[in-house]
Formats: structure tokens, sequence, C-alpha cells
């Protein structure tokens, strides 16, 4: 199914993207995040796993969701996804 994100819905995306941007901008050069549980060998073994992660990266990732979003309002291109 293809999605066409109206001028609205890009508008949004945007500045959700630039707020998240903006706020990893302040982490640190890198950082960890709590992933899915994973189980040991047994149902009382397990852990969650551990994700490092470049602010750096993400920061980047960000900017091309917003220069993406930008696209997206001029109404010329459509945004094809399947899910979040």
């Amino acid at each position: 199914m293809m999605n066409n994100l109206p001028n609205q819905s890009s508008k949004s995306l945007k500045g959700i993207s630039t707020s998240w941007r903006d706020l990893f901008e302040n982490a640190p050069n890198t950082f960890e995040i709590t992933g899915n549980f994973v189980y040991g060998d047994n149902e009382q073994d397990g852990e969650y796993e551990r994700i490092n992660i470049n602010r750096d990266e993400v920061v980047n990732q960000l900017g091309k969701i917003i220069s993406m979003s930008e696209h997206l309002a001029k109404g010329n291109c459509y945004l094809y996804h399947l899910g979040i």
C-alpha cells in the first residue's frame, strides 16, 4: 500500500524529526540504549540487549528524514513505507 503524506503530515514528520535531532545533538558521542529482552538457555536466564549508538550517525539519519519531509511537503513525491 502506498501512502501519500499530505502537506500537514510532512510538517509533523519534519517537526518530530527536528526535535529528535536537536535532542540527540546534546547526547554524548556514544551512548547505550536498551533493546529487546533476550532469553538465555532457560526461561529464568536472560537480559536486555545493550545497543551502543553513535550520536553523529543518529543525527545524520534524522537530518535525512528532515530533508525527505521537506521534499514531501512540496508534493512532488511519495513516501512508501511498511509501517513504523
